[in-house]
């Protein structure tokens, strides 16, 4: 049973994750797989993946549900809760801590995915550090999509034994590789690009975080047309920031913000992008869903790093240090337009991802208590 506090058609990062995720395993021989998500997810049925058992209980993430997730996960007879967190749906509400001693005392194996780490900016929260160390402490297993997670933990939760156990299992794109002939993705290129020479796409939600306003400081207004695909999830007055910068006499007519759009839409704009452009504030790395979805695409991309630096060009990535506009500017003038066959770029595959957590719910031996510097993907064959 998975745990998450969005799923699809709701619009979140990790949520989409969860339902690839969902899939794959369900494809698996013997592999029954739940979905255990808020009461107010609503879809056709038929669009849920095949054997993929969706159950919307849980009103709000507040303390006062836990009986409610406990009944469903011993009605469900769940072996394995698996909690994504966070999501978008969550709320930052407080059930969220209590879901793996819930699940523990139902008698199921407990497996946390961590997607955003507890750093030192987080527990200034004196509820982010008794979260963090309530879902801690219950037995079982921890898979990061961050492979330096532990470093970005505060120093003092660093050095407990938890820790220790640990597991990268790196994401990868939820958005497959649009099917586009040369022909087709010029075309669409020159209807995006307005008459501009240039198509700068952003793509993800829209908010401080990600440093969407230093999309028009980065770009060029004589010789770019910026398309920017997202919603302002929680921070309305920032997305109105950005609608104004949009309408700005040096942009107006030269940005289209097209809000959400569907997979298959996404991922012919990405393809048609000279150049994908994701200034996060914090950095960007291998956990960011949109930085594969431009990957998968065989997209150009400007982005930033904490660690990396300059012209990657296995990954046919520009990293600049967060905030560097001058360092992403030079680098969309240089290496703009460039594109790379989809097949030669370095992307994790969602089947390894597949069999690594199912590696992970079976408590193997590689997965248990391994040091940091075996902190690596799983691939098939070792899953097996």
């Amino acid at each position: 049973m998975l745990v998450t506090g969005s799923f699809p058609p709701q619009r979140c990062g990790v949520g989409d994750y969860s339902a690839r995720l969902a899939h794959g395993l369900a494809a698996e021989p013997g592999v029954e797989v739940a979905v255990l998500t808020g009461a107010d997810w609503a879809a056709d049925m038929a669009s849920v993946p095949p054997g993929v058992t969706v159950i919307p209980a849980i009103p709000r993430w507040t303390i006062r549900h836990a009986a409610r997730a406990f009944r469903e996960i011993r009605r469900w007879r769940a072996d394995v809760v698996h909690l994504q967190h966070p999501t978008q749906g969550y709320r930052d509400e407080g059930l969220t801590a209590l879901i793996p001693a819930i699940a523990f005392l139902a008698g199921a194996r407990v497996v946390r995915t961590w997607h955003e780490p507890t750093t030192w900016g987080s527990l200034r929260d004196w509820r982010g550090v008794i979260r963090f160390m309530a879902q801690a402490v219950i037995p079982g297993a921890f898979i990061v999509v961050r492979p330096n997670l532990r470093e970005m933990l505060h120093p003092v939760l660093r050095v407990l034994p938890f820790p220790r156990r640990f597991r990268y299992i790196p994401n990868a794109s939820t958005i497959a590789s649009a099917n586009m002939s040369e022909i087709e993705r010029e075309r669409l290129r020159h209807e995006l690009r307005k008459g501009q020479k240039r198509l700068i796409v952003y793509f993800g939600f829209i908010n401080a975080g990600k440093g969407v306003d230093q999309l028009f400081e980065i770009a060029d207004p004589a010789t770019d047309h910026l398309v920017l695909m997202g919603e302002g999830e929680g921070q309305r007055d920032y997305h109105v920031s950005i609608c104004k910068l949009a309408e700005d006499p040096r942009w107006a007519g030269k940005a289209t913000i097209l809000g959400y759009r569907g997979e298959a839409e996404v991922a012919r704009v990405l393809a048609a992008a000279d150049a994908v452009l994701l200034p996060f504030r914090a950095g960007g790395g291998m956990w960011n869903t949109s930085i594969h979805a431009a990957r998968s695409q065989g997209s150009l991309i400007i982005a930033t790093s904490r660690n990396a630096r300059g012209w990657n060009a296995a990954e046919h990535t520009f990293w600049a240090a967060p905030g560097d506009i001058a360092g992403m500017r030079a680098a969309l003038a240089q290496y703009v337009g460039t594109r790379r066959a989809r097949r030669l770029l370095p992307v994790p595959k969602w089947p390894d991802i597949i069999h690594a957590h199912l590696a992970a719910y079976r408590g193997t031996d590689h997965f248990r208590d391994k040091p940091h510097s075996s902190e690596r993907t799983v691939g098939p064959a070792e899953a097996r």
